[in-house]
């Protein structure tokens, strides 16, 4: 028998007690516990240049103004520090692209990665593509999306408030049921194959949100893309102009010099090279 924690192999089942009861033990537990801590990433820090916040909501704030990072389907986010560790531990630990990981190896180093990411545009999150269901299973513990699911007449079928109502696989694995405790029993209903599920999320009932730090989250992160949105469309229009302007001046330009070659006497004996 072999035990981890201490690299120690062990006789018997008697033996393996007495070492779990022994300072030693302990104190490797201990140790191991505090290693997964200080290395676990901090949701308030930037994953992309390590900048420190106070707040989860500045760095998110901070990651999409400098590096273009958004967070998608933020309305439905209800654990944003558990999301951000996630990817932190993918891009500072595992050395992967968040975009293209499923396509890609992972990179040599932390430098590596992030001047990947920052080159090929990928400081995003590749999540809601048809192709990439994986993905979206391993993003989904961090969203609640019971306040979308809507019948063919609009009306809401599972409301995300603690009533006890969740959204399960049928037996088949293929079918969505919605299972409602009433009294002693437990009724279920099928609302759609869960190949559609990403349909459903895409025209979503509104509703109110529950978690206020979420709420905030989101109103925040949605006025720094629309003013990102609009700063950008100012430079393009601009840049134009410019460029519509640059080429008038150079056609001008071209169109007086040939006119004024034209008009030259053909006597001129200089213009004859």
């Amino acid at each position: 028998m072999s035990e981890l924690t201490c690299n120690k192999q062990l006789i018997d089942e008697s033996h393996q007690n007495t070492h779990y009861d022994s300072e030693w033990h302990r104190y490797n537990l201990k140790r191991k516990s505090d290693e997964e801590t200080k290395d676990k990433p901090d949701p308030t820090c930037c994953f992309m240049c390590d900048k420190k916040h106070k707040t989860i909501e500045n760095c998110m704030v901070h990651m999409h103004k400098h590096h273009g990072f958004f967070v998608p389907d933020i309305d439905y986010l209800k654990d944003p520090i558990g999301l951000l560790t996630h990817l932190g531990l993918q891009v500072k630990h595992d050395y992967k692209c968040l975009y293209c990981k499923h396509i890609c190896r992972p990179f040599d180093s932390l430098e590596a990665v992030r001047n990947h990411m920052v080159a090929k545009s990928h400081c995003k999150v590749h999540y809601g593509d048809a192709f990439d269901e994986e993905e979206e299973a391993e993003l989904e513990e961090f969203y609640d999306y019971s306040s979308s699911y809507v019948d063919e007449n609009g009306k809401q079928l599972v409301i995300g408030d603690g009533t006890g109502d969740r959204i399960e696989l049928g037996t088949g694995g293929s079918e969505l049921m919605i299972t409602r405790p009433t009294g002693d029993r437990i009724s279920t209903k099928i609302i759609g194959s869960r190949e559609y599920l990403r349909y459903y999320r895409q025209k979503p009932r509104p509703s109110p949100n529950t978690i206020p730090a979420t709420a905030m989250l989101a109103s925040r992160h949605r006025s720094v893309c629309m003013s990102t949105v609009q700063a950008k469309e100012k430079m393009v229009t601009k840049k134009l102009m410019n460029t519509r302007s640059r080429v008038e001046t150079t056609r001008t330009k071209i169109g007086m010099k040939n006119n004024v070659i034209r008009n030259f006497p053909k006597s001129v004996s200089y213009l004859k090279r």
